[in-house]
């Protein structure tokens, strides 16, 4: 028998999350190959599979803001202090547990027990893909603030916000990092773009604020073809750029920058994407995208210590050419971390924290 909660779900906000979790971990095990010289086939394989995949985290901030700046969706500052806490103690688990993880590496590499500073600045730094819950718990803050004005009596106002986002910092901002980085004097322009303080204006809320505006209005035919286009583009973009800056600069990271406009047009076009083949055909069930969106936290906590610990067994070990080595590890990883995670909800006291 489905419970209320299930029946409740917003189908395609699952599969969002699926294809989102399925890409983070695909951009961290495709990462190490992008560090190949840049004519290798480790290299191309990486940039691809990395490029494709680099819409995983804006597109979990985006549902994110689907779902809490719903005016539907209930809200009290109670609860939303009570997701503070629990993101907090999320990361403070899984942070602990990297620490421990790591000076275990440590001892079994032979270079003994880290000094408790470096451990307690690992703590608080997080490992590498841990960021992502204070970017989380960031949200929960500013939540009650977002949710004063961004409703859809006011979805003009909402839209001009997307739109000065989309300028200043998705385009104008981004811009200009990418002439510094090829070495283009851009010091007065650099200097001057500050002084505006348009920084509000950008980052993660405004995919935040994006996913609510999207999920709310539906966008006309003719402007879904050139979304998918010009998100094509994007991809095609972000692919090439990514081998040019490294050739030119070294840097094979600028161009899966979250906040790089190529990187913006490939989300919208995939959450639009999603959307409309989906709410399209509202019978049919994506049973296997429910079940990666239950467990996508906790496969998002997980699959890095899964990846470290397959790649430490498997070092050496001959697994064919970089494209079969790369799926390998990939299925492996997410294999391994489903199966972890769902045995991990069924332990009383671990559920709480995966």
């Amino acid at each position: 028998m489905v419970n209320q909660r299930e029946q409740n779900r917003i189908q395609y906000l699952d599969v969002l999350r699926c294809v989102a979790c399925l890409a983070v971990v695909m951009i961290h095990v495709s990462m190490s190959f992008t560090d190949a010289t840049y004519f290798s086939v480790d290299f191309w394989i990486g940039n691809v599979l990395e490029s494709v995949s680099r819409v995983g985290v804006p597109l979990f901030v985006m549902i994110s803001g689907a779902l809490l700046l719903d005016e539907r969706h209930y809200f009290s500052e109670k609860k939303n202090v009570s997701r503070i806490l629990k993101m907090a103690g999320f990361y403070f688990s899984w942070s602990l547990f990297y620490c421990i993880l790591l000076a275990s590496f440590s001892i079994m590499k032979g270079n003994g027990v880290p000094k408790f500073r470096d451990l307690m600045a690992q703590f608080v730094k997080g490992y590498y893909h841990l960021w992502f819950i204070y970017l989380i718990i960031g949200i929960y803050i500013i939540l009650p603030f977002l949710r004063l004005w961004v409703n859809k009596k006011n979805s003009n106002m909402v839209f001009r916000f997307i739109c000065i986002a989309f300028v200043y910092y998705f385009f104008v901002s981004y811009c200009f990092q990418i002439l510094d980085a090829f070495g283009v004097d851009i010091e007065m322009a650099q200097t001057a773009l500050p002084l505006f303080n348009l920084q509000y204006f950008g980052g993660y809320t405004a995919y935040f604020i994006l996913g609510w505006y999207l999920h709310n209005f539906e966008i006309p035919k003719k402007w879904r073809r050139l979304i998918y286009c010009v998100g094509m583009a994007g991809l095609a973009f972000t692919i090439y750029m990514t081998f040019f800056c490294y050739v030119k600069t070294g840097n094979n990271q600028l161009f899966y920058n979250n906040f790089g406009l190529n990187i913006f047009v490939q989300s919208v076009a995939i959450y639009v994407l999603i959307y409309h083949l989906v709410e399209k055909d509202g019978t049919k069930e994506y049973k296997f995208c429910i079940f990666i969106s239950k467990y996508s936290l906790g496969i998002y906590a997980i699959h890095p210590a899964v990846k470290a610990i397959l790649t430490y067994i498997l070092q050496g070990a001959d697994m064919g050419n970089a494209f079969t080595k790369l799926l390998l590890v990939y299925f492996s990883t997410l294999i391994c971390s489903i199966c972890i995670i769902w045995m991990a909800k069924r332990i009383p006291l671990i559920k709480k924290i995966v």
